[in-house]
């Protein structure tokens, strides 16, 4: 019982009501209660006078509790499983892949009263159709009436259905099949690919679109913390040049990255580099980074195709101005230049034969001079700059071995430089001419002529030198300088024998 404990007072007939009135009563408890029989309680009252108990002053209460009607339990008539806690207006609950999330159980009678269910009755679900999937599968845990388990899906993203298998104990209830959406779990890589037509230009710009995937290659679509990339970046920086474009650095499970790229060496023929793309995102407070590295390559390839706005080299080819009377101890000389004023262009209107790979053969004497040399530059895709003249032409002839020779050279007070006379090079060397080959479009090339031959035999080089930056046309400026492209060589042999005695 629970209710009054006393002392109580008695009035001056020695009564007391308990209960009635204001006084409170007393209140089984209703643990003490049965559906099997009746239940008997005593109260039991002491008397005392002047707070000392009374000998034999003492009374008993036997008090009979009735018997409690058997309450009838609700007859299970339905099975369904659902996601804990619900979807949140979907209809399909989404889980992520290898995230650990919650299914209940509950049973209800044909009034849909809630019934108690049983662990022991209900063996672990099972996917409907596995397609390659795994799933982890807890133990089933009653929780009020419902049975809650955790589950852990991986593999392919998707919509999935978890079955139930059929309870011994209940054969003729059926539950539903489960029905989810499985979607990509944490960013465990980058995956790329190049917009566009797939074939970039070695010196333009690069635009890549990249996206992140879980560990088994599901998209992921959306992530709860901020997700930022980094500029992209050459796998061998040594190698390839990348220059971020933009600023600030993008955000979001998607990106369009951009990067102007250039090889340091030049390109010949179609080539491929390494790119590494990176992001990171917060996981439980602390920053994770993904890569390319997470795929099924260290790097994001990229074939680059020859630059056609990437100086590679200089074409160089023998011209003499028309009327000009023939060198005769000279080789390879071709009437394709058509005289003109001193003010205007030289026009080249023959073919322009290449120097050949042999050295360059003249006969010493007095005040000769080089064959005159028209230089076209030319780009990586075989293509030429239209016009070379904003570039700075530098040339010099030296004796062949100058360098091994120097000491020899300064004993015999003979430079090993011959032209220019004085300083390293001929700076801004050669004039505009206009080279009109039967065919060809019209371009304009470099003329380099008044070069002196030297009078005394022997193996020389003649060293050309072009340098370029804030050309109109070519990749910017400090692009060139990081990449070590803000200048192209070339070195031919002359020799020159001794003349008629």
């Amino acid at each position: 019982f629970t209710g009054p404990s006393g002392p109580f007072r008695t009035s001056a007939k020695g009564e007391y009501v308990v209960g009635g009135g204001k006084s409170p009563g007393f209140t089984v408890n209703e643990d003490v209660l049965r559906y099997d029989a009746e239940a008997v309680a005593t109260l039991k009252f002491v008397a005392t006078l002047d707070e000392d108990e009374v000998e034999g002053a003492v009374l008993e209460v036997p008090v009979r509790l009735a018997q409690l009607e058997q309450e009838e339990e609700p007859e299970l008539a339905t099975l369904a499983m659902s996601v804990v806690p619900g979807p949140a207006g979907s209809s399909t609950p989404t889980v992520g892949c290898d995230e650990e999330f919650k299914i209940e159980l509950y049973g209800s009678d044909e009034d849909g009263n809630a019934c108690r269910l049983d662990p022991a009755d209900y063996a672990k679900p099972y996917l409907a159709s596995s397609g390659g999937l795994g799933a982890t599968w807890g133990d089933w845990k009653l929780n009020g009436d419902v049975l809650e388990m955790t589950v852990q899906l991986s593999g392919k993203a998707g919509d999935i259905e978890i079955e139930l298998p059929e309870s011994d104990a209940h054969r003729h209830i059926h539950c539903e099949p489960l029905k989810l959406s499985l979607v990509a779990g944490a960013p465990n890589a980058v995956v790329a690919s190049v917009v566009g037509n797939g074939n970039p230009i070695n010196g333009a710009e690069l635009v890549v679109s990249a996206h992140l995937v879980d560990e088994h290659e599901n998209i992921v679509e959306s992530h709860g913390s901020v997700v930022e990339w980094e500029p992209l970046k050459a796998e061998e920086p040594d190698q390839l040049h990348v220059h971020y474009s933009g600023s600030g650095k993008k955000k979001g499970v998607r990106a369009h990255l951009k990067a102007t790229v250039l090889a340091k060496q030049t390109l010949r023929e179609p080539t491929e580099f390494g790119l590494v793309l990176s992001a990171r995102f917060k996981k439980g407070g602390v920053w994770q980074t993904v890569t390319t590295e997470g795929v099924k390559v260290d790097s994001f390839p990229v074939t680059l195709q020859p630059g056609a706005a990437v100086i590679s080299d200089l074409v160089v080819g023998r011209v003499q101005l028309e009327n000009e009377a023939s060198d005769t101890t000279n080789d390879y000389v071709d009437d394709d230049v058509e005289a003109r004023p001193t003010h205007e262009v030289p026009k080249v209107t023959q073919p322009l034969v290449p120097l050949p790979p042999q050295p360059l053969h003249l006969t010493a004497e007095p005040s000769g001079m080089l064959p005159r040399l028209a230089l076209r530059v030319r780009f990586e895709d075989g293509g030429f700059l239209e016009h070379p003249t904003t570039c700075q032409l530098r040339a010099r002839l030296v004796r062949s071995g100058a360098l091994a020779e120097a000491r020899t050279a300064r004993r015999q007070q003979q430079p090993a430089l011959f032209w220019p006379s004085s300083g390293d090079w001929q700076k801004r060397a050669g004039g505009p001419v206009e080279l009109s080959p039967p065919g060809e479009a019209t371009t304009q090339g470099l003329l380099l002529q008044d070069v002196p031959a030297p009078a005394e035999p022997g193996a020389y080089s003649l060293e050309l030198a072009l340098s370029f930056g804030s050309t109109k046309g070519l990749p910017p400026s400090q692009l060139l300088k990081s990449a070590e492209r803000t200048e192209v060589t070339a070195a031919f042999a002359v020799v020159v024998e001794a003349g008629p005695p």
